[in-house]
């Protein structure tokens, strides 16, 4: 059990719903604000009146300490988690719930205690206008949100109870966060998650052969919703990730009359996703977003973090743009019908995070390998929420890889050229990256940076995966010239991702000329 941390602003009944969420969890109830005045021998107000910034630095302490603690159910003071290691050490600990209420109805709640609330002294509508506007990117920063304003208390525990016990992912990225629901054979949460943005109409983008097998499922969730909807299917494979597919997505919503309040909803692999992710960036400067992946691939990457576009003859992805989703609903059930070579290729990219952050997930893909590969779809929902709950980190931390963000392009740099040679028809991407992998591991073997033991480490997983591990010299050969059109590379280097040990990466600049004879000679 984590901690339940009940965020908002004053007035939105944190303090009275909390005791009974720690009742029904079975969980000890603390509220920050009577924490701090405990500590500091006085009142909040005061407080607040005599020296906020004083107040603030303890509130820090107080919450630094509760998430480091025993799991509890905490009432966080109004403006506690505009401190963004506060609210940030809180969304990775334990499960974050906003509460919220329109302006009208906490005044109503406010008013008669003023003299209780400082920051509330005066006009006290426009103060609560005024506070809400600035933090609203704070608020929106969590795992669920609650509105108060019109619940009982019995339906607002029991929304806050809903919202512990799924335990979504967040990309906390201000006003544009949004959830992760990892789940297995949850079927309404696509309803829920659709219906809740509210959308004027939806277009599903699939592929046939995501229709063919998980098809019904899609109009399932779709149909139960009261928005008009129609579904756009595309041509599958890597090759049909063109600027016409895009084209042809356009003119699809265009003519469905889908305005800016609609919603494209991508139904399938991280090309169904890229492209779709794309469509709804450019037309009409932005239409909102849902990735539900249906491959394991675009479970652990592709639907995660915002990256979109389109291939050109010249290279992959060459044409994109950073465009986060409204939510993903990544349903483990829909890895029931994936081809057991689709599953192979999406272990390769947990194997990419693991090596890169986390040494226990590394050890458990070696201890449960080929049954992530072949076992029921339940064998692969904890590997994939971790999976997921890294590269959110990483992307909180650097949305447009400006830095670390770029340690998760590891084994991408000889993966897109392997692929890029191959026409995007002789290996799926999660092969290309696996070959990827080793040979940039390899090369940072022979430079120092890394280890022998994790390029044997990771030639260990690939193997009990069943994945490729080596190109054929004609391959790295034609892969080369593939190298000077990749879109990372700067003034005639590129910047490599490797995993240094098992469970730490590292960057290092490597020219392509270097790259590619690297490539020539290796093996």
């Amino acid at each position: 059990m984590k901690s339940v941390f009940l965020s908002g602003f004053m007035g939105t009944g944190k303090s009275t719903l909390g005791p009974l969420v720690a009742s029904r969890l079975g969980l000890p109830f603390v509220d920050t604000d009577t924490l701090v005045a405990s500590r500091a021998g006085r009142p909040v107000a005061e407080l607040v009146r005599t020296d906020e910034k004083a107040f603030r630095a303890l509130e820090r302490e107080v919450v630094a300490e509760l998430v480091a603690g025993p799991p509890h159910v905490v009432a966080v003071g109004g403006g506690a988690f505009v401190s963004n290691e506060s609210r940030r050490s809180a969304l990775e600990a334990g499960v974050v719930v906003t509460l919220a209420a329109d302006v009208e109805t906490l005044v109503r709640r406010t008013q008669s205690r003023v003299h209780e609330r400082p920051l509330l002294e005066g006009d006290v509508e426009g103060r609560i206008r005024e506070l809400l506007e600035a933090r609203a990117a704070v608020y929106a920063e969590c795992h669920g949100t609650v509105h108060t304003d019109a619940l009982e208390l019995d339906a607002c525990e029991e929304a806050i109870c809903a919202i512990v016990k799924e335990n979504p992912l967040v990309v906390p990225l201000g006003l544009r966060s949004y959830r992760v629901h990892v789940v297995d054979g949850a079927p309404s949460v696509l309803t829920d998650v659709v219906a809740g943005l509210g959308p004027s109409g939806i277009l599903a983008v699939t592929d046939s052969h995501v229709v063919r097998a998980r098809g019904p499922a899609l109009e399932k969730a779709l149909g139960a919703i009261a928005a008009p909807h129609r579904t756009c299917t595309l041509a599958p494979g890597e090759e049909h990730k063109t600027l016409a597919t895009v084209d042809t997505l356009w003119e699809a919503a265009i003519g469905q009359g889908l305005d800016r309040d609609g919603l494209f909803v991508a139904f399938g692999g991280g090309v169904v996703g890229d492209l779709t992710g794309f469509a709804a960036a450019t037309l009409y400067r932005g239409v909102r977003a849902v990735q539900v992946p249906t491959t394991l691939l675009a479970m652990v990457d592709a639907s995660v973090g915002g990256k979109t576009g389109f291939d050109l003859p010249s290279g992959k992805n060459l044409v994109g743009a950073f465009f986060q989703p409204s939510a993903v609903v990544a349903d483990v059930a829909h890895l029931s019908t994936l081809p057991v070579r689709h599953r192979r290729a999406g272990l390769a990219e947990v194997l990419k995070v693991a090596l890169l952050f986390d040494a226990g997930l590394v050890e458990d893909l070696l201890r449960l390998g080929p049954a992530l590969v072949s076992g029921p779809p339940s064998e692969l929902l904890d590997v994939v929420r971790r999976a997921i709950a890294w590269k959110a980190r990483v992307v909180a931390r650097d949305e447009t890889e400006k830095g670390e963000r770029a340690l998760l392009n590891f084994g991408h740099t000889v993966g897109h050229a392997l692929e890029s040679h191959g026409r995007y028809t002789s290996h799926l991407h999660g092969e290309a990256v696996a070959m990827g992998m080793v040979a940039e591991l390899e090369l940072g073997r022979a430079r120092g940076w890394v280890g022998p033991e994790v390029v044997a480490t990771c030639r260990e997983v690939l193997g009990r995966f069943g994945l490729p591990t080596d190109a054929t010299r004609s391959e790295r050969s034609g892969a080369v010239p593939f190298l000077e059109v990749d879109k990372k590379r700067k003034g005639g280097k590129v910047v490599l991702p490797f995993a240094a040990e098992i469970g730490r990466g590292r960057l290092e600049s490597v020219s392509t000329a270097e790259l590619g004879v690297f490539l020539r000679g290796a093996g």
